[in-house]
């Protein structure tokens, strides 16, 4: 049995992406040998483009375009949930009495993409006071357990959460997927 290797080079179209996804491995490269030295960088350069010509499969797919004003809204509201979130875990926290009432919510996201639903689960899992359990994508959608420090009222949770999907999904909107792409697996040679 022999097996051929076969080197891809990224399409011409996700040459940018291809780019882009280089300079932030090496930043976090840099970032990982705490030195952001132009030698470390471009150790990380190397590294990074190593890793992606010799893994074309893992990269990520395009997923369309991002509309910068939305973007724009979804950074200003997560960072007026961060901090509102804080002051409150504050408050509570140097309080005399730690009066919570922690409590796991599920919430269930309108149908869109993967990079939504992961921009969304990452933005409840920073905010401090929550943090998202668990992601599950089934036949209906996709749903999230997201775990409060205190949740007097799970709808409330509910609509800062779909609130979030819908600034995330404007921010991103590249189309409505139902399933995740099936995996491909390179063919192997027959001898």
């Amino acid at each position: 049995m022999s097996a051929r290797l076969r080197l891809r080079l990224p399409p011409r179209g996700d040459l940018a992406g291809a780019v882009v996804r280089t300079a932030g491995l090496a930043l976090m490269w840099g970032a990982l040998w705490a030195d952001l030295s132009p030698g470390t960088l471009a150790a990380g350069v190397l590294v990074a483009a190593g890793v992606q010509f010799a893994f074309p499969g893992l990269a990520p797919r395009p997923t369309g375009r991002v509309n910068l004003f939305a973007l724009a809204k979804l950074g200003v509201v997560f960072t007026w949930m961060l901090v509102t979130a804080n002051l409150s875990v504050l408050r509570r926290v140097s309080s005399p009495r730690l009066s919570l009432s922690p409590r796991v919510v599920e919430v269930a996201l309108p149908t869109g993409t993967d990079a939504v639903a992961t921009v969304v689960a990452n933005a409840m899992t920073l905010t401090p006071g929550t943090l998202t359990l668990d992601v599950d994508r089934g036949p209906d959608g996709v749903t999230l357990l997201v775990h409060t420090l205190d949740a007097d009222d799970p709808e409330a949770v509910r609509a800062d959460v779909l609130a979030l999907h819908a600034l995330a999904a404007a921010a991103f909107p590249s189309g409505v997927r139902t399933a995740p792409p099936p995996i491909t697996h390179p063919q192997e040679d027959s001898p």
